[in-house]
């Protein structure tokens, strides 16, 4: 057996110097990206939820 995963340079950077946010929440898009959204407070990441579970349909 060997290693499931290996990160890449990039990742590595994002960790070691992680960008500057208040971010509290965050939720997939569901839109097939991989992507989020993200939100500071609980009411926006409500209506980030609404929007990914739009993208379902």
């Amino acid at each position: 057996p060997g290693p499931i995963s290996n990160p890449g340079k990039a990742a590595m950077e994002a960790m070691l110097n992680p960008q500057k946010n208040n971010y509290l929440y965050y939720v997939t898009k569901k839109d097939g990206t991989g992507e989020h959204y993200f939100a500071e407070t609980f009411a926006k990441h409500k209506e980030n939820i609404r929007r990914s579970e739009a993208n379902l349909k």
